[in-house]
């Protein structure tokens, strides 16, 4: 039976449509034919992008690179738009998914993410700093390379200042973190996809996409970069467990994934919110703001935890 929800943190609804009867391989979209052409961010080409900021070297040259956008949204140069606004190339080989990737060398891009958090947000003016991947055109990239994005701002994003707000009214009332209160419920939920060591998957009671999942750290933690080396690489085998099992079922669908971290002086409990892009959104969801989500996250998180790699 269909179900209105509210979201566990925000103040936002979502229809549950399981009448619709969706399943998994309703959701696969057609590939997209590879573009040819030079890829300006493939090893030997590095001439091609900005100069480069930082990377991390391997035994065979770089495996993980940053360089700032080459038409940035925000740039310490602009007045109106101050910020960052940079590019992350998660690995050196073209044709592979962030979930190809040995634990290890995810790490390695976990590594990058907290050395450019650390270092941009000791720029007097930064505000907060969002990390994003975009995969696959539907999610809005327009290179196949692998890769992430980070856009900082002068002030803290909308989305994020709700959760922060929610959090403290939480906190407020019951002197208890709400993530924390909401990884011990969904792992002991239907919505419960996988734990490690150290970090908790699941899709969320609201969920606003099919298949969207979140990933925590058990810990209460506020920022990425406050993780032991334990919890990094935790971090990096949920995320490749999560997006290898995203990519086996929805055949590599597009998919956006972000992370939320404390504001400068705040404190929070960091996560990372991945939302695969299989559906679009039309006339209800733009005229309303309540999102219609055809797979109920109990049964994504029983197709998602079946599945072995």
């Amino acid at each position: 039976m269909n179900e209105l929800r509210k979201d566990c943190l925000l103040d936002r609804w979502v229809l549950i449509a399981g009448n619709r009867g969706k399943r998994p391989h309703d959701f696969i979209q057609k590939e997209c034919e590879a573009k040819e052409g030079v890829c300006a961010f493939c090893p030997g080409n590095e001439h091609l992008t900005p100069k480069e900021i930082l990377s991390i070297k391997g035994p065979h040259g770089w495996t993980v690179r940053g360089f700032e956008n080459m038409y940035p949204a925000t740039s310490l140069e602009f007045p109106q738009a101050f910020g960052r606004h940079e590019v992350i190339v998660e690995m050196n080989q073209h044709n592979k998914n962030l979930q190809d990737l040995p634990v290890g060398a995810i790490r390695e891009v976990i590594d990058m993410y907290c050395s450019r958090i650390d270092d941009i947000s000791k720029i007097d003016g930064i505000g907060y700093v969002l990390i994003f991947k975009n995969h696959g055109e539907e999610a809005g990239t327009s290179i196949s390379h692998e890769h992430s994005q980070l856009i900082a701002l002068q002030r803290i994003p909308t989305l994020v200042e709700e959760e922060l707000t929610a959090y403290k009214k939480y906190f407020n009332k019951t002197e208890r973190c709400i993530f924390c209160d909401i990884i011990t419920m969904e792992m002991e939920s239907d919505r419960k996809i996988f734990e490690n060591d150290n970090f908790a998957c699941f899709a969320p009671f609201a969920s606003r996409f099919p298949f969207e999942s979140w990933l925590l750290p058990k810990r209460h933690v506020a920022n990425i970069t406050q993780l032991t080396n334990d919890e990094k690489n935790s971090l990096a085998d949920g995320l490749k467990t999560i997006l290898g099992k995203l990519g086996k079922l929805l055949k590599n669908p597009p998919y956006n994934y972000y992370l939320h971290i404390a504001p400068s002086g705040e404190d929070f409990h960091f996560h990372i919110e991945i939302c695969p892009r299989v559906t679009k959104l039309a006339g209800f969801e733009l005229g309303s703001g309540i999102i219609i989500n055809t797979m109920p996250p109990e049964k994504a998180a029983s197709e998602l935890k079946s599945l072995t790699l």
